[in-house]
Order: C-alpha cells, then structure tokens, then sequence
C-alpha cells in the first residue's frame, strides 16, 4: 500500500488541482521537462500505465488511468521524483551512490536488467512485473531497491536503475555509476527487426512490443528500411547524441564507469559483478534468433550505409577506452 502521503498526492492528481510548486520538485523538473517521443513511450511507466497498457488496479483503478491526459502524465513524474522510499539501499563502491543502465534495445540489455532485479532473491520477471505496476515505477527486492520512471531516476533513491532514455533527456542525480551497452550495429538491427516480426512471447509481462512499432517491419526487410527512423536504426548513437554526431557521443560514451558489449556478455558481466562486489548471473533473455531474416545482400549493404556513423563512434569509443585494444 501507498504511504498516505503518497495516497493524497494520487489524489490530487487525479482531480487535477496540482499546481506548478505544490510538490517538492515540481519547479526544477518543469526546467527540464521535454515532450516524450515514441522511443521513450516503449518503457516510460507513466506513459504507458495512462495509455492503459498496464493493470495498476492495486494502485488506481483502471477506469482513472484511462484518459489521463499528457500534463498528468508530467505531474505524476514528478510524484514519482518527490516520494522518498522508506529503506536504504546498499552501497556502492567507490565515490558512487546508484548504478544506472543506459539500455538500448537489443544489445543483451534485458539480460543484464534481469540480472540486477535477481539480487534480492526473488524471480526477476516478478520484480519487473512489480515495477511495471507500480505508479511510483520503483520497488524493493531483499535489500535491493530498484527505479525505472524518469522521475524516480532524477531524484536517484534506488540502487539499480535503467531505462531506454536517451542520455541527453535524461537528468540523473549525481555520484550515478552509468553502465553502456554497446553491440555490433548490423547485429543489433537484425536482432531488432527478428523481434519487430516475432512480438513478444505470450508470458512476457511488463514491457512489450506495441503494435504500431510492429509495423514498421512491414512485409519485408526493404520495407522495414524504408520505414525504420534513424532515432531506431542509429539507436545507440542517437542514446548519447541527439544530432547524431559522433564526437558527441563518444564524450559522453566515455562519461560511463563501465562498458558492457555483446559480443563479450559473459566475460563483461563478471567483470562488472567485480567492480560493484556483487553477484551476477549471466542471463540471456527475450532472444529472438528463432525468427530468420530474408536480407538481400543489396540489403545488407544498403543497412550498412546507414549504420556507417555507429561504426564510427564504436570504433572511436573502444579505441579510448582503457583496458580495450
């Protein structure tokens, strides 16, 4: 149950009588507060949870959810940054105080989320499905707290947190630990389009695939790049530079603690459970390698074209990181 505090500021939300400053942070977000695009919407909670993807009946009953309208939407992030958690959550080595993924779909991402939400004990899909249906977008596992909602990420109470925002619309708290994906361009897009023709599995819970991002595979793999928005085909470039631009984004690859690549999951992860001094079990999760691609050779260069300046920047980026040759 909501702490009554919590209950009241639900309450005044959903009558829509907030006003700019009557929460604690309200006036800081509003300096920061940009309109969501379709990226964000695949895993933004409160977008999704008002658009009534989501049961939240335990928190607020679906009839409310349904309708809410966009400034709503803001007000409820900032709920979600203005409530304190009752418990303190364990420490991170080193000058650090929250360890944060910058997820980009389809580099092991889920994987490695999976492997955090298992820390407390619990099955991580029940811990995800808790998130998922929680206003707040956080919860606890063991001793383990955990945050996905942009306005739970600001405020920075929670030991682990992720999400597929891009960094440059994401404002985190300070002392964050930030973990970057990273996987072979032509790879990813591949792996993205087998899940765009796929969908998700009939027991996945919490975040899935929408129907009109489904479209854009189309009929076949032409189609599907004709389709595809640069935001979603040069999605790990575009997560740390909104203009694409490649020094841009690796100064700010470069800004992260860690690196974790596909390519070397395993060997990343261990090395990852080292530095933090927890336990992480190496996970594959949502694969989608049952679903073949027809790609033209035509294609395939035509999609490599396109990715040239991912390249770059995963080139740039290794190429500074220490330890990698």
């Amino acid at each position: 149950m909501l702490p009554s505090i919590t209950r009241a500021a639900v309450s005044i939300i959903i009558k829509g009588s907030l006003k700019p400053g009557s929460l604690c942070g309200w006036r800081s977000y509003k300096l920061h507060s940009e309109k969501m695009d379709a990226l964000e919407k695949y895993q933004d909670l409160t977008t999704k949870k008002l658009a009534g993807f989501i049961p939240v009946g335990r928190i607020l009953p679906r009839s409310v959810i349904v309708g809410i309208g966009p400034s709503v939407q803001q007000r409820l992030i900032t709920m979600q940054q203005w409530v304190q958690p009752r418990r303190v959550v364990p420490e991170v080595p080193g000058e650090f105080d929250r360890v944060y993924l910058h997820h980009v779909r389809k580099t092991a991402g889920t994987s490695l989320v999976r492997s955090f939400l298992a820390l407390g004990g619990e099955d991580p899909r029940v811990v995800e499905q808790r998130i998922a249906s929680s206003v707040l977008s956080r919860t606890q596992s063991g001793a383990f707290g955990f945050a996905t909602g942009i306005g739970a990420l600001r405020q920075g109470s929670y030991y682990f947190g992720w999400s597929h925002a891009p960094s440059h619309k994401l404002h985190l708290a300070p002392r964050t630990f930030q973990i970057a994906l990273l996987r072979d361009p032509v790879e990813r897009v591949l792996s993205y389009y087998r899940y765009l023709v796929a969908g998700d599995q009939p027991t996945q819970s919490g975040w899935t695939v929408q129907a009109p991002e489904r479209n854009l595979a189309g009929s076949s793999f032409t189609e599907f790049l004709d389709r595809v928005p640069d935001q979603l085909l040069l999605n790990q470039l575009f997560m740390y530079s909104a203009s694409y631009d490649v020094d841009e984004a690796v100064g700010n690859l470069l800004e992260c603690q860690e690196l974790v690549r596909s390519e070397s999951f395993g060997e990343d992860v261990q090395r990852l459970s080292s530095v933090l001094g927890i336990s992480l079990d190496v996970r594959k999760e949502r694969v989608t390698a049952h679903v073949s691609v027809v790609a033209e050779p035509s294609e395939l260069e035509r999609l490599r074209e396109r990715l040239d300046p991912e390249y770059k920047m995963i080139e740039k980026t290794l190429s500074s990181w220490p330890g990698i040759r």
